[in-house]
């Protein structure tokens, strides 16, 4: 079924090497809670959409805001390590990746995340498929 499957880290500043040329682009990109710790988010969208060949999709899971963070919270070593201290809020972050070219089709919300490791805070687990 597949001819070649190629594992690789893409490390966004250090690789201008890929392109949409169909050689030397990627058909599929997973991010999971990684994201989050990108101060730039919409660099990332762009570099992802860059890379991918035309039809190519990218899958992620991150968290994401329901509303804002005090500070306080935004600057938390522990929250910044759970993903939440970085995040945006979830329109926003949709925002972006429509911004850059994406569709993007949401496969799953978990809203209860916040109660079972978070104390409440207004935060999601947020799957979601972005195609190009």
């Amino acid at each position: 079924m597949f001819n070649k499957i190629v594992f690789f880290n893409y490390y966004l500043r250090k690789r201008r090497d890929l392109r949409k040329d169909g050689k030397t682009s990627v058909n599929l990109i997973i991010s999971n809670c990684v994201i989050n710790l990108a101060p730039d988010k919409e660099k990332v969208f762009r570099e992802a959409f860059r890379v991918l060949k035309p039809g190519g999709r990218m899958y992620i899971s991150d968290m994401v805001l329901l509303a804002d963070l005090p500070e306080d919270l935004r600057n938390d070593k522990d929250l910044l390590a759970g993903c939440v201290a970085g995040a945006i809020l979830k329109e926003e972050y949709l925002e972006l990746l429509e911004k850059v070219g994406f569709s993007v089709e949401i496969l799953n919300e978990d809203a209860s995340i916040s109660k079972r490791q978070y104390k409440g805070l207004p935060v999601e687990s947020l799957r979601l498929k972005a195609c190009v």
